[in-house]
Formats: C-alpha cells, structure tokens, sequence
C-alpha cells in the first residue's frame, strides 16, 4: 500500500514537472514572437522552410552587389571599345595612303557620335583623352547605346578622310561584300558606283542584270533616290539605298547628258558573270575571252582559257573588259603576269611618298597578238592589265576612253565581324602617267552599242578582228 502511494506521488511529480517544462516553453516561444531573430532561428528548424531562408539570403546578396558588378561589367566593356578604337585609330594612321592627323579622326568620331547622344561636348577631339573622357560619360548615361556610339565613331573616323573608296562595312555589309567578290549571289540592281568630279556614277551595269535590262548605260549620273535628291549625302549613306531585300524596288533619277531619266527597278539577286570564252572565225580563228570581273579565282580562269587557245596554235586573242569595274588589284597583275615578263606592270605609290615598280614574279607563259576591249565602265583592275599590257606593247586598246580609278582599296576585318575598306596606294602606268579621273585612251577609237550585241555582231569586237588580221 505503501509502495503504490510512493509510486503515484511520483508519478504526480513527474506530471507537475512536465506542466512547468510545457509553460516554460510557452513562455519561450511568446518571448520570441517579438524577435526576428528569434523566429528566424525556430523557423531554421523547419525542413520546408530551408528553401525560403535560402532564396531570401540570395536576394540580399545580389542586391548587395548587383551595382558593383554592373559598373564592372560595363567598365569592361567601354574599356573594350576605346581599346578597338584606339586601335582602329592607328590602323588608318599606319596604312591610308595619304597623312592622317589622330586629331582630324577624333573630330569626325565626335561629329558622328552627336548624331546618337547630343550631349557628347564638340570640343572632345582635342586629344585621345578628352575622347575618352566623352566616350565614358555617354556610355554610363545610357549602356544600350554602346554599340551605336562605337560604330559611329568608326564611320565618322572613315568619313573624315573625304575618301569615297574608303568606307567601313557593317556586318551585313562585309558579307554582301564577300559573297559579291567571291561569286556568290546577292540581293540588288546590279550597278557599280564612283565618284567622278564630284558627281556619283555609275561605273557599269553588271551583265544580264535589272539594271541593264532597264537600260541603265555607264558614265549615268545618279541624281535622285526613291524621290530624293543626293546632294550633300555621301557615298556611303547613299550606296547603302540600293541595298534591299529581292523583290523590292527602288526609284532612280539619272542624268544623261542633257537628259533626265525616272527608272523604277526591281531587287533580284544577282551574281557576277565568269569568265567566257570562246574561239570566233576560222581564218584565222581568233580567241575572245571576256572578263566582267577581277574575282579571287579569274586569273586561274582566265589561264585555263589561254591554254586550251594555246593548244589549239591559236596565235590572236581579244580580252573584252568593257564594263568591268575591276576587282581584286593582285588578281589583276596575276592575269597581266601572263602576257608581260621582265619589264613592270605598274607603278605603286605608296604612303610616304614611295615609288615601287611591281613586275611578274614568274616569265610570261603566253604569246599572242593582243586586242584589248575597254569604254567607260572599264574601271580599276580592268585599268591595270590594259594599261600594262599597252605600255608594255603587248596590246593595242580598242573603244572608248576608260573610267580613271587608279587607286587601291585593303580590307581590314575588325571585331564583331565588321570590316573596314581602306585607300592604301595609288598607282600609275608602266611609263608612270597618273590615270586617276583621267582614264586610257583607246588607239582605235569604237562607241559599244546597247544593249551589247552578239559578239559576231558587235562593232568593237569587229574591228578587234579587222585589227589583228592585218
């Protein structure tokens, strides 16, 4: 009896034990409800609310150093922009044929970049560290401009040099550029441009194109662009209208003389033309070979051609290169390479003033009697192997006087997959005559007929044939 009262005062004491530990808790629990602390370190305890704890820890971190970062990550890339200006800066310092002052280069950068952020001051082209300095402010106020206002300064780099020949290619524009000279197809008119006199022309129609089946003829100044006029614009700015998706049109007004022509011209997609060759007349058969184009591969063509003439004893050629606006400069001494050994090509100019002569590097693999087919559209390129050939006395140049491009274009690839086309030399002929806005005059003097005839009808290739037969 004993024994049991012993037992459940113990057990009484236990439960009054318990009931103190549960208001002891209680007590804890309320005490902490008024501390964050408190109920972040009991909620810790909970499986389903780690995740919470942990997203909210991440937010506070980023927040933290979300602006740090961001200033670092476009400190970057202002920092990468300036150094592939800088750089571009130097490359048009080194290599444009003519001296170029940073200062002249950094004034047109500006006058360009106030196109995008008016509030670039004017006067920031006194030095490449006020450019900066100008750059770094335009870029904190607005990053999404960044790409705009290095392009800018690019192209107002490039405009300044007042060179029409010199331009930089945009992406979409250096691939245009590629497939063009590499025989791929593009979207267009079909139109070769100059400056000629101040006055934008058309060098030539490239064969079978909408341009040439809408009667457009070489030496056709542009005038108009879809309705407006291009006085004051440059070449760039307007060569880019012609640009377009296949299918569209575009308005040209040109002028021809004394007379004003309205064209409405459809978008195609056009290709340059190979290199064609036949043999005409049986005695003797002559060669003709005509080139549209001075591409990476046409003195590979154009020499596959001569040895099959070769090997057929054909001893007379006529190379027609009217309205061929010319093309890759080493392709062109390439193919004259053929013709000529031992004597120069052409004469280079090159920047500082320096002369050099440029020969074959390899002795002549051809002998033959030369025509030579040029007119107004000849340009460039066609101009190089026509001259070196007549000068040389391998050829006789049969047409009308040629377009006058003497000078050499490089191209530079730049980051982004953007290009810049640079004026790197001039050059002159054999006997060291300046062609530039000049042309070759022809020895025998033959107008080509539009639209370009057959060739067994064409009055230029018949007289090539009365030429070489005497």
């Amino acid at each position: 009896m004993g024994d049991r009262r012993q037992e459940t005062g113990d057990k009484r004491q236990k439960t009054e034990d318990r009931k103190q530990k549960t208001e002891n808790r209680k007590q804890k629990t309320e005490n902490s409800r008024g501390d964050p602390v408190g109920r972040l370190s009991e909620d810790w305890r909970q499986p389903m609310n780690i995740k919470r704890i942990a997203l909210l820890l991440t937010c506070v971190i980023i927040f933290l150093s979300l602006s740090p970062v961001c200033y670092a990550q476009n400190d970057i890339k202002s920092y990468y922009i300036k150094s592939s200006l800088k750089d571009i800066i130097s490359l048009i310092i080194r290599e444009y044929v003519e001296p170029v002052k940073e200062e002249s280069l950094l004034k047109g950068a500006i006058e360009e970049m106030k196109k995008v952020d008016r509030t670039i001051p004017a006067d920031s082209c006194q030095s490449w560290e006020a450019f900066e300095a100008a750059f770094d402010r335009a870029y904190r106020q607005n990053p999404s401009l960044s790409s705009k206002l290095g392009e800018a300064a690019i192209k107002g780099m490039v405009r300044s040099l007042g060179d029409p020949y010199s331009l930089f290619m945009d992406p979409q524009e250096w691939d245009y550029y590629r497939r063009a000279m590499t025989g791929g197809t593009f979207a267009g008119i079909g139109v070769e441009l100059a400056v000629k006199d101040g006055s934008l022309i058309i060098t030539s129609p490239l064969i079978g194109s909408p341009a040439e089946k809408a009667g457009i003829l070489p030496g056709d100044e542009i005038i108009k662009i879809n309705g407006q006029s291009i006085v004051g614009r440059d070449f760039y700015e307007v060569s880019k209208c012609f640009d377009g998706p296949t299918g569209s049109p575009i308005a040209l007004t040109l002028k021809r003389g004394k007379d004003r022509l309205d064209l409405r011209i459809i978008r195609q997609n056009i290709s340059f033309e190979p290199v064609k060759a036949k043999i005409i007349g049986t005695s003797p058969p002559i060669g003709y070979i005509r080139i549209p184009l001075f591409g990476p591969t046409t003195d590979k063509e154009v020499k596959k051609a001569l040895e099959i003439m070769k090997g057929k004893g054909i001893t007379l050629l006529i190379l027609d290169l009217r309205n061929n606006p010319g093309g890759d400069f080493n392709t062109a001494l390439k193919t004259s390479a053929f013709f000529v050994s031992g004597t120069p090509l052409v004469k280079v100019y090159r920047k500082g003033g320096h002369l050099e002569d440029k020969c074959a590097d390899s002795s002549c693999d051809f002998s033959f009697r030369i025509a030579i087919l040029i007119n107004e559209g000849s340009a460039s390129a066609a101009e190089v192997i026509s001259c070196a050939l007549s000068d040389n006395k391998k050829a006789v140049l049969i047409g009308t006087t040629s377009f006058g491009k003497a000078v050499v274009q490089s191209v530079f690839s730049l980051p982004g997959n953007a290009a810049l086309k640079l004026t790197t030399s001039r050059y002159l002929t054999p006997g060291g005559i300046d062609i530039n806005h000049k042309g070759l005059k022809p020895l025998i003097v033959v107008k080509t007929v539009y639209p370009v005839p057959e060739v067994s009808k064409d009055p230029c290739v018949i007289k090539a044939v009365e030429y070489l037969k005497k």
